[in-house]
């Protein structure tokens, strides 16, 4: 299990402290001893020193937060996946569901631990604290997988005459996530595709809303729901309020050290034949909420990223910000990179992030690390 917590340079802190015991030893040295002689005469004054011009602000660099990549169980989990991604209705239910009297069956304890753990190490890639397990939406999450099976759409606000509604139903579908299938399905699966989220589209596109839904800081808890394949993830982040890292300045994905389960580099295909590839994120956190006291401006923003073994600047494409106060996040930036690999460290440098404030505009930037790591399967949504 790897750690990163970026340090800071020592080289700085090194040269002052030999400046330091430099000064003392002369202060030291310089004490008046008996003997005769001449007394020395005085020093003339040094001039005045010349001020130095106004420092230019360096750039902020990664944040200072600590994240764990459990390597063992993201290699686990893609050798699980790229096997099968089906699982068995024993592991899946304690009493299977039957769409045929509308009854939602329930799923074992099992089943929602593969699913919080999954979603727990997702969140520990980004150095966020874990969620609980949300046991009294429960029924809410098992209503809402079965309206969609029975109907097969993926619909927020299912209609009263739609199959199998009721009031469980209609709240199991309102803000959660969904996912859609024809089998029994390994809960880890639907987390993965939820955090890959390289086939949703909304009314601008593509969208990313499932995983910034899956990586708000603030979500407390979660659970999920499954009715032959079609699943319901609650990821409702204003039912109590988690524990934010202190430091935490932004959440972006790839981040770090990362599975290509959650970050393929390889495109993927839709039913209608579009290439999609993963969008890579950046998103602004502010510990005030959307509702801090001035407004962040990631429309003028600039991402390189760049290889660090040989220098080359990736190309990038789509770049463009969304979701403004949206999902837990003060503004989000999505682009795709095409040219990325596997095993390759790549350092990614977000730079004139505005706001305005009352004192005027100033300009941000930060760097951070990618490396996705081959875990033998390339995404969750194939």
């Amino acid at each position: 299990m790897d750690h990163y917590l970026p340090g800071a340079d020592r080289a700085p802190q090194a040269r002052t402290c030999l400046a330091l015991a430099l000064a003392a030893a002369l202060v030291a040295c310089g004490g008046g001893g008996g003997g005769g002689g001449d007394p020395a005469p005085a020093p003339a004054p040094a001039p005045d020193p010349t001020p130095d011009p106004d420092p230019a602000p360096a750039p902020t660099g990664d944040q200072a937060i600590s994240t764990t990549y459990d390597r063992a169980f993201w290699q686990d989990l893609g050798g699980a996946l790229a096997q099968s991604r089906a699982t068995t209705a024993g592991q899946l239910y304690n009493t299977p569901p039957i769409i045929d009297s509308c009854d939602p069956g329930r799923l074992t304890q099992a089943a929602i631990d593969r699913y919080l753990e999954t979603l727990n190490a997702a969140r520990a890639l980004h150095g966020l604290a874990p969620v609980t397990h949300r046991s009294g939406a429960d029924t809410d999450a098992q209503a809402g997988a079965l309206i969609q099976r029975a109907n097969n759409y993926l619909e927020h606000e299912p209609d009263p005459g739609d199959a199998c509604y009721s009031d469980a139903a209609a709240r199991g579908a309102a803000g959660n996530l969904f996912g859609g299938g024809s089998t029994l399905v390994d809960p880890a699966w639907h987390v993965a595709g939820w955090l890959e989220d390289r086939l949703t589209v909304d009314a601008q596109g593509a969208a990313i809303g499932h995983r910034l839904s899956f990586l708000n800081p603030e979500l407390a808890g979660s659970t999920y729901g499954q009715v032959d394949g079609y699943s319901v993830g609650a990821a409702d982040a204003s039912v109590g309020r988690n524990s934010v890292p202190e430091g935490l300045a932004f959440v972006a994905y790839p981040y770090r050290e990362m599975p290509s389960v959650l970050a393929p580099t390889v495109p993927d295909q839709t039913g209608d034949g579009e290439t999609r590839h993963l969008k890579w994120s950046f998103s602004l956190y502010s510990p005030l909420g959307t509702g801090a006291p001035f407004d962040y401006r990631l429309d003028r923003a600039t991402v390189t990223v760049t290889r660090d073994d040989t220098g080359e600047v990736l190309a990038i494409t789509g770049l463009e910000a969304r979701y403004k106060g949206g999902y837990g996040f003060i503004d989000t930036l999505i682009w795709e990179v095409r040219d990325a690999e596997y095993g390759v460290e790549y350092e990614v440098t977000v730079s004139n992030i505005g706001a305005d404030q009352l004192d005027g505009d100033f300009a941000d930037s930060y760097r951070y690390p990618v490396l996705i790591e081959d875990v033998g399967i390339d995404g969750a949504e194939q």
